[in-house]
């Protein structure tokens, strides 16, 4: 079996978190875009930051890019713009 997606960067295999993380999790950023939270400057900053991990989350992002009022396009296209960047 090929066990090198547990080496990705990025990655976390719960099986190596030790119980000393037991710091509540965060809520993801894009969990938190795909609940309908509004784009603000702290969500903005968090999308552009923190990988999509779904297609879904990138299509609702490019529709808003599209089709978003006058303060949310250009937000969207930031995140896409800023995302697709850093990722290479």
């Amino acid at each position: 079996m090929d066990t090198s997606v547990y080496f990705w960067p990025g990655y976390v295999s719960t099986s190596v978190m030790s119980l000393s993380d037991s710091s509540p999790l965060e809520k993801s950023p894009w969990l938190t875009f795909m609940d309908g939270t509004p784009l603000n400057n702290s969500l903005i900053n968090a999308l552009t930051a923190t990988p999509a991990s779904s297609l879904a989350e990138i299509e609702k992002l490019y529709y808003i890019a599209l089709n978003g009022s006058e303060v949310e396009r250009p937000a969207a296209a930031k995140i896409l713009c800023g995302a697709s960047l850093s990722r290479g």
